[in-house]
């Protein structure tokens, strides 16, 4: 006899339920980006993190156009920091800098 299973892809944005969990979610999401040296580790979060809020909502709050958020989010997409900026902000989110080696 023979099982078949049947995956379905996996998708953050659908789990992402309240602005806590998002933000812990970007932020190891950034600090896993910065120790492997690869930004599209943050850009895939943020993208899954903007489709969590609806991408009407944040286009309305953060004055871009949906096709630029995104043309933004995509993944090997090169968006420019005030776009990522406008995008967090308009999600009630702030990056934040700190040293590396704290200590």
């Amino acid at each position: 006899m023979t099982t078949t299973i049947s995956a379905q892809p996996w998708h953050a944005h659908q789990q992402l339920e309240d602005s806590e969990m998002i933000a812990i979610f970007l932020e190891q999401a950034l600090e896993d980006a910065t120790e492997f040296n690869d930004m599209s580790i943050f850009q895939r979060a943020l993208s899954e993190a903007a489709k969590a809020q609806k991408i009407v909502d944040l286009a309305e709050k953060s004055g871009l156009a949906r096709e630029s958020i995104y043309k933004s989010i995509k993944p090997n997409s090169k968006p420019r920091f005030e776009t990522v900026q406008k995008i967090l902000t308009s999600m009630g989110y702030t990056l934040k800098i700190e040293p590396i080696n704290a200590g």
